[in-house]
Parts: C-alpha cells; structure tokens; sequence
C-alpha cells in the first residue's frame, strides 16, 4: 500500500505536538507500508526524517500526487482542501484532529471519511458541534509514547534533576502561572523550554527578569536536554487537548503537576498527577497559585516524590499498553 501525508509542517522544522504526533504514527505504519510525506515549500527538496521520507514542493499542481497513492493522510489547515480533493479522486482518506476545528464544520459529519481523534476529550467536542449528527468511522487514538524509549533513563542524572520545567510559554500554557510560582520560590530553578510554535507569543518577558529561571530553545533531543535536568514538570494550561510533554515525563518517572480544570490533561493524566488550579484570565491582584504550591511543597518530601515518580511510571506504562491497542485497531482498516 501506498500511503502519502499532504500537511503544511512536518518535522524537524516544525517541531509541535500535531507534527510529533503525526511522525510517531507514520513511524507506527511504516514497517509494511510504502510512505510518503509531502508538504509545500519554497524549496524542491527530499529528505529522511528517521527513517520516513519528507518531499517539499512548490509546484501548485502537486495535489496531483494523491492520484498515485492508495491512501491519504491530513490535519491541522490542510483538512479541508486535502480531503475535497480527495472525494474528488475517489480516494480514501484520514483526517486527524488534534482540536475541535471550525474552520472545517462539516468534517466530522462526511461519513466516508475516517476520522481519528487524539482523546476522547476532542472527540466529544466534535460531537457536540455535530448537533443531531452522530460521528461515524471514528478512532480514538492517543498520542504515541514510546514507553520503553523514556524508561530507560529513569535512573540517570538523578542528583542532576534540579529544574522544576516548563514547555512552550504561550498564554493558553500557563506562563504567567509558572511566573508567579518562580517569584514564590527564588530559591528553586525553573527551567522554561522554547515551544515549536507561536515563536511571537511566546511570554518570554515573565521569565527574563527572574535570576532563578533559565531559558534554552525548542529541541528534538527532549531526553538529553530537557527530561534529564527536570525533578518535575508543571503543565498548568489552560487548554490543552492531550499533554504529551507530561507522558513522557511520567514515563521517567518524573512528578507531573498540572491543571485539573484542563479536560484533555485530566484525561491523559488521571490520578497519577497532582493538581493545581489555572485562573482562565489573569489578574495580578487576585492571583492564587495556592494548589500549586501545596504540591511544589509536598515534592520537597523525599520518600512522598519517590512514591509520586514510581506511581506516575505505573500509570505511564498501562497508558501506553492502551494505546497500542488502540493503534491495533486503526492499522486493521
């Protein structure tokens, strides 16, 4: 079988969620399949991006290369003209949804298409903006984490895990609630990592003044420069539809702290996370970062951290033997 991603972004330029989670997948296929990435580009160009082939085009007719593919794979902005196109040429197709996206209303109600959703989360957003429509030739399949892949550097660097760390400072994350909590804690070190996106919204400023916050850019290599210097990892967003910087984190054994009032992260996290709450819009007057720091303290407690690590592991590794079901079920089609 031949199979082509039509996307926007791919990796190792683009380096977010949506892209990660479309890799791992692509990744997950690739032992018996013949794939193909394609984005648009202003260069003409191939690569290898481990192990899967990337082509940049900038020529305005290579929609036409869906005609020489049996199946079809697309997300994020490309939906839309991607799956049209598609219907067109009367070939199967499979759209992801990361979001509830509206700028494509119609997707979730065409019957034909296979739909994927990153959690249940999402999916339920999805059908609620179907109204009387009920979504058919759907999957739920969360986000892929290579258990084993994290696992095995729970041990490492131990003494070296001084960071309480943070990804990706734009609004909907949380910045401003992992500001207030560097301002409460000099005496910790937090340490704020680059997001792959948004790079102009991104709240630098809440962190730059603080002596006690250090910033490094986006990285692909998150184990060696990220996870590996982390005692904990703070998700506090607003919104967020799955979390997949908190489940590898878990799968090191690293205490995850997030928002409980994020449906997606409650969903991904479960009981084995500690929770703190994150204000919807924020007001430096009446600011409460209070659940945060009750569990910031409770961590401070050596054997109470070591059986949240060993606890937050536990529940990575059913995770995970969950989401290989899943994937199961979506490589029968």
């Amino acid at each position: 079988m031949k199979i082509l991603a039509y996307v926007h972004f791919y990796l190792p330029t683009h380096m977010s969620g949506g892209e990660v989670y479309l890799h791992r997948f692509l990744k997950g296929l690739n032992r018996d399949k013949d794939i193909t990435v394609m984005i648009e580009a202003s260069e003409n160009k191939s690569y290898i991006y481990d192990g899967i082939k990337v082509v940049e085009t900038n020529d305005p007719n290579s929609m036409y290369n869906i005609l020489h593919h049996d199946l079809i794979i697309t997300h994020l902005n490309y939906t839309a003209r991607v799956t049209a196109y598609c219907k067109e040429a009367n070939k199967k197709v499979i759209n992801i949804f990361h979001s509830h996206d509206t700028s494509f209303p119609d997707a979730y109600k065409d019957d034909n298409v296979i739909k994927i959703f990153n959690s249940e989360y999402v999916f339920n957003a999805c059908q609620s903006a179907c109204h009387n429509h009920k979504i058919k030739n759907k999957f739920i399949l969360h986000p892929f984490i290579d258990f084993e892949k994290y696992n095995k550097y729970k041990h490492e660097n131990i003494n070296g895990r001084e960071y309480i760390t943070f990804v990706n400072p734009i609004y909907i994350k949380g910045p401003d609630v992992v500001g207030e909590l560097a301002k409460k804690y000099p005496e910790k070190k937090f340490l704020i990592v680059k997001g792959g996106y948004y790079k102009d919204a991104q709240q630098f400023d809440l962190f730059k003044k603080l002596s006690n916050c250090h910033i490094v850019e986006n990285t692909k290599h998150m184990i060696k420069n990220v996870y590996l210097k982390s005692r904990v990892v703070i998700q506090p967003s607003r919104v967020e539809t799955y979390g997949m910087v908190a489940a590898e984190a878990q799968a090191m054994g690293i205490p995850v702290i997030a928002n409980k009032e994020g449906q997606g992260l409650v969903e991904n996290l479960g009981k084995m996370c500690l929770y703190g709450i994150t204000p919807q819009h924020s007001d430096a007057n009446q600011y409460n970062i209070e659940e945060y720091c009750k569990c910031i303290d409770m961590l401070d407690d050596l054997p109470t951290y070591i059986l949240w690590s060993k606890h937050s592991e536990e529940y990575r590794k059913e995770q995970c033997e969950i989401q290989k079901k899943e994937f199961s079920l979506v490589k029968s089609l």
